[in-house]
């Protein structure tokens, strides 16, 4: 969206106190987030990415929800797929619904980390819950979504309203079709995902199992063929590249110990003392 037609549309509607606020150089979805999120004073945050688009009610149905349920803090549903989507590839239709129909769920059950089945433009949620929440990292997959609701799960409970009132544009030039295009992103982001979580790890049991997740995502990883042949240059070529050497060393140390451990069983007994 030009920076001309914001500024008009403000100009013309100052009653729909519009504020346009713009970063001089690109610092990643999450920084700019932050900064709207510091510039709002609403009780309620809507996200509307580029090329998406809010259908008639769509605020006023989700804002409902919010007002009966003070106990919950974000309200998300599905989306009307727009635009000319691949044959044969699922869509959107499809990925942002939650394996459970219930409307109203506790998302720590869910594993967002590797199946994120929230589309970041039909949610609304409360500035309260979100207010401490730290969302401003610059992430290779653009993961920033479900970072958020990974921290946001501790908080109370999502409500999903099975109802579509946002459509998801799909075009050759949108950031869906740059993922589905490229090699290895979706492997690598969940990686990263999950390692910039970990810190905020409460306990003990929890860190062992995102340090089980880790190490499983390095395998998917090293297996997935999508990493070969994907493109290591540009500015997350060393990230890229490190992660691979990580994944390929954890598969070795894993043959090496299954080595063992085979030595070790067809060991005669009279040897292992």
């Amino acid at each position: 969206m030009m920076p001309a037609t914001v500024e008009a549309f403000a100009a013309k509607h100052p009653d729909h106190r519009v504020e346009y606020i713009r970063h001089e150089t690109n610092q990643g979805v999450s920084v700019a987030r932050r900064m709207a999120f510091e510039a709002s004073r609403g009780e309620y945050i809507a996200f509307l990415d580029a090329d998406d688009a809010f259908l008639p009610e769509k605020l006023a149905k989700h804002l409902a929800v919010l007002g009966k349920n003070p106990d919950v803090v974000l309200v998300h549903g599905p989306v009307v797929e727009v635009g000319d989507w691949p044959r044969g590839e699922q869509g959107p239709a499809t990925w942002f619904r939650p394996s459970s129909q219930s409307m109203r769920y506790d998302a720590r059950r869910y594993d967002l980390a590797s199946r994120n089945h929230i589309c970041n433009s039909t949610v609304v949620v409360r500035r309260a819950a979100i207010r401490a929440e730290d969302f401003a990292h610059r992430m290779y997959f653009q993961f920033e979504d479900a970072f958020l609701w990974l921290g946001l799960a501790d908080r109370g409970d999502f409500c999903y309203e099975d109802e579509a009132l946002t459509a998801y544009r799909y075009h050759a030039g949108s950031f869906t079709a740059s993922v589905m295009a490229g090699r290895g992103l979706v492997e690598f982001g969940r990686l990263e995902l999950i390692l910039a979580r970990f810190p905020y790890v409460e306990n003990w049991s929890q860190r062992v199992a995102a340090g089980v997740a880790i190490l499983e995502n390095l395998e998917v990883l090293m297996a997935s063929r999508s990493v070969r042949g994907a493109d290591c240059r540009g500015r997350y070529g060393i990230k890229f590249q490190l992660a691979l050497l990580c994944a390929g060393s954890w598969r070795g140390l894993q043959k090496v110990l299954r080595f063992g451990a085979r030595a070790i069983k067809v060991m005669p007994a009279a040897g292992r003392k």
